[in-house]
């Protein structure tokens, strides 16, 4: 009988036949390399999802600061037809930068969404449906700013899209859903 370290047990076996060699350590170091990558790899994509969140709810509150801008510009949007350049041309100048001021801010946030700074599942849940009323209302005033620049609040007319295809898609899955249990009931009467 040995001791604890001793001969007949597998420990001692274990001590006295390892030698430690340069493939050994060459693949500790590689498991120890990739296991870094992978936590980096977490943590960035943590400290991402978490700016970006913290983006969106900064940017909400600033919506808050200036609210009385944006119920006043939506407001002018909603009672005059700006389908057309003369409509919006009718506007006073303090009316049309308002409606300038609010289209800004929507092509703004479209371009913090398109490069991935700001939550749009969020915002899309949030706004969606006032982000898709306000282009409508103003689309003439948009088309006629791009006839000068294609480029003028091109951001916004991405973003009013891609919501509208959302909302359709979300919209259509709600009716697929009802015609299946339709279906379903109907196969169980049959």
């Amino acid at each position: 009988m040995g001791t604890y370290f001793g001969d007949s047990s597998w420990w001692g076996a274990f001590l006295t036949e390892w030698k430690p060699t340069a493939d050994f350590l060459s693949s500790v170091s590689s498991v120890l390399l990739l296991g870094g990558v992978v936590v980096a790899f977490l943590t960035y994509r943590s400290a991402t999802k978490s700016t970006r969140l913290r983006n969106t709810l900064d940017k909400i509150s600033s919506y808050r600061h200036d609210a009385e801008h944006f119920q006043r510009a939506i407001q002018i949007s909603r009672q005059h037809s700006l389908s057309d350049e003369e409509a919006f041309e009718a506007l006073s100048q303090d009316e049309q930068r308002l409606v300038i001021y609010l289209i800004n801010e929507w092509d703004e946030l479209a371009l913090y969404i398109r490069h991935g700074v700001l939550d749009e599942k969020l915002l899309f849940q949030n706004y969606g449906a006032i982000a898709l009323e306000v282009w409508s209302q103003t689309r003439g005033v948009i088309r006629f700013y791009q006839r000068d620049d294609p480029n003028n609040w091109k951001a916004f007319d991405w973003l009013a899209i891609r919501w509208m295809v959302k909302r359709d898609s979300r919209d259509k899955a709600a009716r697929t859903a009802e015609l299946r249990e339709l279906q379903r009931r109907l196969d169980d009467l049959l």
